[in-house]
């Protein structure tokens, strides 16, 4: 007997013994074999990941001192000196951020080819979303960037002091290294290696066993940890929901991986040209004190970001079978069906709403930059 298709588009067929089609719960099927990692594992592989960064990083540092001192006659006592010294070049910060960069995605890639072998691109999802998708998460980056930061802006006086200045100059350090580079260690690889382990390894599992909310809630919570300084581990978990809902609702790894480049570029930006963009509470425009977004900028965001969602909500895909009906994985997944026969249907919004977004948008942007064309020097 047929089943018929649950109304919830990430819910698992109903069952045939209760009627019920749960929404957020993994499937108690003894027939269905939930994916891996469980959430041992997965603690285990982010302490692998630090691990494994460190240890790039201690190369990388032996590497750029041994650099520093070729050809030099060194006093044994003066080696922490010449130690921070080679540190301290502008080339040997570059060679740190690019390996720290390039190793999560070297660990992201290994780990999920050991795992999934040839089949990696279909479990984590790695296909691109539909144009109208591409296009919301594309405008989505700006408000929701103006959204994470003013709330950051609020939680600082409220966090503890830790390693505010070394992170400040570690962040205009980034922003004043060559372009080519900022967008490759800073913008590419951050965008490619961490979505592909939090939202594509980690989240498939976590959401898969636990649902969608304790699912998406434990690995933002992950990928936020990973960033280490607390207001920046707050920011980086909000935005990691907004990620994973969207890779949940595109059934597309490269829909995360656009917005994570593009949410990164626009921070790196808005620190190397803080004199031409000057976004109050965005952009740094007064280094002693705490500057927030102007309440119209503030609330036209969160208006924006919201209708976005709702939009990329509206058109979400799925995967169906043959006869029409939901494909059933038995778990709520991105991932793509190994039977080649499965389609993806992806829905669209109501005309209307269609037509109303890049009206607002326009308006949104005419905001935004007369708030900026106000903070102008001169």
């Amino acid at each position: 007997m047929d089943q018929t298709p649950p109304s919830n588009p990430y819910s698992p067929p109903e069952s045939p013994a209760t009627g019920i089609a749960p929404t957020d719960q993994p499937v108690e099927n003894p027939a269905v074999e939930l994916p891996q990692p469980n959430i041992w594992w997965v603690l285990l592989i982010v302490f692998g990941c630090l691990i494994f960064q460190l240890g790039v990083g201690v190369v990388i540092g032996v590497i750029c001192l041994a650099i520093h001192l070729a050809g030099k006659d060194v006093d044994p006592q003066n080696m922490a000196a010449e130690f921070n010294q080679a540190l301290g070049q502008a080339s040997s910060q570059e060679l740190m951020i690019f390996g720290a960069s390039a190793s999560t995605c070297v660990f992201a890639f290994v780990l999920s080819l050991a795992v999934y072998g040839w089949l990696v691109g279909k479990r984590v999802a790695m296909r691109p979303c539909t144009a109208f998708q591409a296009v919301l998460v594309a405008m989505a980056f700006l408000p929701f960037a103006v959204v994470v930061s003013e709330i950051g802006n609020w939680l600082t006086p409220l966090l503890p002091s830790f390693g505010e200045q070394a992170m400040e100059q570690a962040m205009f350090g980034m922003s004043k290294m060559s372009l080519p580079m900022v967008v490759i260690a800073v913008c590419v690889f951050p965008a490619v290696g961490e979505e592909l382990l939090f939202r594509g390894f980690i989240g498939r599992g976590l959401v898969g066993r636990y649902g969608v909310f304790v699912g998406v809630l434990v690995t933002s919570i992950l990928f936020g940890a990973v960033h280490i300084h607390p207001l920046q581990s707050i920011c980086a978990a909000i935005l990691g929901v907004a990620l994973h809902l969207i890779y949940l609702w595109t059934k597309s790894l490269l829909a995360p991986m656009l917005l994570h480049f593009l949410n990164n570029l626009f921070a790196m930006m808005c620190l190397r040209y803080n004199d031409v963009i000057p976004i109050p509470g965005v952009s740094i425009i007064s280094e002693e004190s705490i500057i927030h977004t102007p309440i119209a900028i503030t609330l036209s965001s969160v208006v924006i970001a919201a209708v976005l969602l709702r939009l990329l909500y509206q058109s979400r895909s799925t995967w169906r079978d043959k006869g029409g009906k939901q494909w059933p994985f038995g778990y709520v997944t991105a991932e793509t069906p190994l039977d080649e026969q499965a389609t993806l249907a992806a829905r669209m919004p109501s005309l209307g709403a269609v037509l109303l977004l890049p009206v607002m948008y326009a308006g949104y942007l005419a905001l935004l930059g007369w708030t900026i064309a106000r903070h102008l020097p001169g």
